[in-house]
């Protein structure tokens, strides 16, 4: 550390005095090589495992949300192993539901649903 008001002085062999440390570091080249390659391998883990985080979380919502679309409810209505009775019940329940409703209000109106078509929106 310099002194206050004190001049800063350069190394006249930064070459000669590098080759110093390493060599009174010998004994221990083994434990840097090793420290500064899990280093190396911190760091890109550090990178990546945010995208994985994400991916991940992804995942689980996927697994925990509703199968409920357009397009699935076209081809649960044209599927020949649900009952009509079945059908309009259901109808009668996804008519019912507001887009704008609370979560769990959606989830208790599935809740209502016959189990033939139940079984076929709830989550994987």
């Amino acid at each position: 550390m310099p002194r206050p008001h004190g001049k800063i002085e350069k190394s006249k062999d930064f070459k000669g005095s590098i080759k110093k440390i390493f060599k009174s570091l010998s004994p221990w080249h083994f434990l840097l090589g090793i420290s500064l390659t899990l280093a190396m391998i911190s760091a890109i883990l550090a990178l990546i495992a945010p995208n994985q985080l994400s991916n991940l979380t992804d995942y689980i919502t996927e697994g925990i949300t509703p199968r409920i679309s357009e397009t699935r409810i076209t081809e649960i209505m044209k599927d020949d192993s649900i009952s009509m009775e079945d059908k309009s019940v259901a109808m009668d329940i996804m008519g019912s539901m507001d887009k704008n409703s609370k979560t769990e209000e959606l989830l208790a109106s599935i809740d209502k649903l016959p189990d033939s078509i139940k079984e076929k929106i709830e989550p994987v």
